[in-house]
């Protein structure tokens, strides 16, 4: 299988926990095929926790629009916040980096 790196939002997959020792590996399997394999990295029992690791010591700089793109959430903006709405369209309407590349990010 040729793996493809790109950016991407994986239903179900984004929903798992942050861990810096993740039991879990996935890749996109083609860009023709669009398939996350999702693998175990290490043995895995019955019900126990699937963890991912969200950015590895290499992308702990990543700008927050891309973030976003891979997890659907940007650190540090809780949608707990009474403000999280106009908080969100303000970033939106003002083409944030948290959201839109940058010229320099790209």
């Amino acid at each position: 299988a040729v793996v493809v790196e790109r950016e991407k939002l994986v239903p179900i997959l984004d929903l798992l926990q942050h861990s810096e020792t993740p039991n879990i590996q996935h890749v996109m399997s083609s860009a023709a095929q669009g398939a996350v394999v999702v693998t175990s990295a290490t043995p895995l029992e019955a019900g126990e926790e699937l963890f991912n690791q969200y950015r590895s010591e290499l992308e702990e700089s990543m700008p927050y629009h891309r973030f976003f793109s891979r997890f659907g959430f940007i650190p540090g903006l809780s949608g707990n916040d009474a403000t999280y709405n106009d908080d969100l369209e303000q970033l939106l309407r003002d083409k944030s980096s948290i959201f839109v590349a940058q010229t320099r990010e790209v």
